[in-house]
């Protein structure tokens, strides 16, 4: 694969998450292709045009738009028979080749405690910040 097409919609996805994939591929010897959408409707046309592009495939980022839209974009990527990674372990199990993401319990166990600390007076501020530390590969 050369050439990457991420899947983002710039209202929902963090900016720091297409900096990151725009500054890794070319490491990789990858051509990033920025793919943005805001509507249901461009997720069709622009994932039809991927596979015109040799050595392509897609890489869906993590964002509510690309969650709340997965079945779109699984059956359009497998209707090109584009390869796809995806960020979550629900899309590979509607349908996606593959994903690699954050294991999606731990972060909602974290807040838990993060909610208790605050109601018993630690100020918001004062917590630690925490990076995911368990990541899941999921391929069918």
């Amino acid at each position: 694969m050369k050439r990457v097409a991420f899947l983002f919609s710039p209202d929902t996805c963090p900016p720091t998450i297409v900096q990151s994939v725009t500054a890794a591929a070319p490491v990789l010897g990858i051509e990033p292709i920025a793919a943005p959408v805001r509507q249901s409707a461009e997720i069709a046309r622009v994932i039809e045009t991927l596979p015109r592009s040799p050595d392509g495939g897609l890489l869906v980022l993590p964002d509510v738009f690309t969650s709340s839209n997965y079945r779109m974009i699984i059956a359009t990527a497998a209707a090109q028979r584009l390869p796809a990674i995806y960020p979550f372990k629900f899309f590979v199990r509607n349908g996606g080749l593959m994903s690699y993401g954050v294991e999606a319990i731990e972060p909602f166990r974290q807040a838990a405690s993060y909610i208790d600390r605050i109601l018993r007076g630690t100020k918001p501020s004062d917590l630690p910040v925490h990076t995911p530390n368990k990541w899941e590969l999921v391929i069918i």
